[in-house]
């Protein structure tokens, strides 16, 4: 005879509600401003209640996990600061109250939500350059929000722009005009301030917790502006093969400010994509419907690339002149082709002013759209790959190349055929020229 003995040893603590009461300040992490004295870095069970207190809560420096219930009551605030997180894949958010994040924070709700409170997002613009946003909250006025921001105004527009696919142009946001309507989830803006930094704040409703889907356009250019709509990160590799039936590639195009072009990503080395971010796809050639943005895809980890491989070779080219830089990337991963691999290579951004600009072409002929590519993947390093350039007649322009864990002894050689010159491209060189 032989007895089995379960010994379960289970915290009724990890279960019992967390109850803020801020008695001695307003940091999320001490434990004196809970009753039970233990600050909920993780909580289970019942979850978290936040009363409305003369402290109300605020995560800094954390990543908090909750796998329970997030009771907000009309009144109190919970704010997550630009260097934080809360992630929330179960449990009720019942929030009467607001939540508050700062530029950069993430909030991953994945489970019900349920009460009248609402969301505030507010990000950074750090110059008066232009950006491209998007709305992480459902339920912002078009016209609240323009009265709110600080904008550059131009005659009788303000600078908040709308993307008009079938002429690839633009409209703006008539000063004054009023019912206007909310912004739309899943599209994207562009918007310039009229100082030189300042912050734009979304306020909406509780967070949606179900698939949107946003319906493309197909006419003229067939560029789409997009937006992230959640107040959490995009899996931007998720979306991208999920909808790659309705889109031309696995690519998407997001600003640089700091280059005043957009850049190119594919959807298998493609960022996570921030809130309030917008960006560009382009839509098949023929193609109908509408792309779906699934609640599946948010995720709080906002980190740069989602890459496959750790040590993945990787080269940037990038060309500068006196006022500003354009660049390329290479990168080589066993298992691609010398052609075109959909979610490895993308071509550069088709709806902007391309004068300056550099890419690289197919190494083989498979590419038979001849396209000027902005990401190009390989199999392996050792090739020869053709490289355009675009330039201004007698712009004076430097070609140099970052390279990251490229196998020793491969080296990165530029190669001009009309001056007959080959020059290596490392930390200490480059090469410089003014095109006939």
């Amino acid at each position: 005879f032989v007895c089995f003995i379960f010994l379960f040893l289970y915290s009724f603590s990890a279960t019992a509600q967390d109850v803020w009461d801020g008695s001695t300040s307003t940091d999320w992490s001490v434990g004196s401003n809970w009753a039970d004295g233990s600050s909920p870095d993780t909580f289970f069970g019942s979850g978290v209640t936040i009363p409305n207190v003369a402290n109300d809560p605020v995560i800094t420096g954390l990543d908090v996990i909750g796998i329970g219930a997030i009771t907000i009551a009309t009144g109190a605030t919970l704010t997550i600061s630009s260097d934080a997180t809360l992630n929330h894949p179960s449990g009720v958010l019942d929030n009467d109250g607001i939540v508050i994040l700062n530029s950069g924070a993430a909030y991953d709700q994945s489970a019900t939500v349920t009460g009248d409170g609402n969301f505030r997002y507010t990000r950074n613009l750090a110059t008066s350059n232009w950006y491209v946003i998007s709305s992480p909250v459902a339920g912002q006025s078009i016209d609240d929000f323009v009265i709110a921001s600080s904008l550059q105004t131009s005659g009788s527009n303000s600078a908040l722009g709308t993307y008009l696919t079938p002429s690839n142009s633009y409209s703006y946001y008539a000063t004054g005009s009023s019912g206007t309507g909310n912004f739309t989830q899943g599209k994207g803006h562009t918007i310039s301030l009229a100082g030189s930094s300042g912050d734009i704040t979304f306020t909406g409703s509780n967070p949606t917790i179900t698939d949107v889907d946003y319906t493309l356009i197909y006419s003229g250019d067939r560029y789409n502006l997009l937006g992230n709509l959640w107040p959490s990160y995009l899996k931007t590799k998720n979306f991208l093969s999920d909808n790659t039936a309705k889109l031309e590639s696995e690519t998407v195009w997001l600003w640089n400010a700091a280059s005043s072009s957009f850049t190119t990503y594919v959807g298998n080395l493609g960022p996570r994509i921030a809130p309030c971010q917008g960006f560009f796809v382009e839509a098949k050639n023929s193609g109908s419907g509408a792309v779906r943005f699934k609640e599946s895809y948010q995720i709080t980890n906002g980190s740069s690339f989602e890459r496959p491989l750790n040590n993945m070779s990787e080269v940037n080219l990038k060309i500068k002149n006196n006022t500003t830089y354009r660049d390329t990337q290479l990168y080589f991963v066993e298992g691609t082709t010398t052609g075109f691999d959909n979610g490895w290579d993308g071509k550069i951004f088709g709806s902007q002013n391309n004068d300056f600009a550099i890419y690289t072409k197919a190494v083989t002929d498979q590419n038979e759209d001849d396209l000027d590519l902005g990401v190009q993947t390989l199999p392996d390093t050792n090739y020869i790959v053709p490289v355009g350039i675009n330039a201004e007649p007698g712009m004076e322009i430097t070609i140099s190349a970052t390279s990251i864990n490229l196998p020793i002894g491969i080296n990165v050689y530029f190669q001009d055929l009309d001056n007959d010159t080959l020059t290596l491209l490392d930390d200490t060189s480059d090469y410089t020229i003014s095109l006939p």
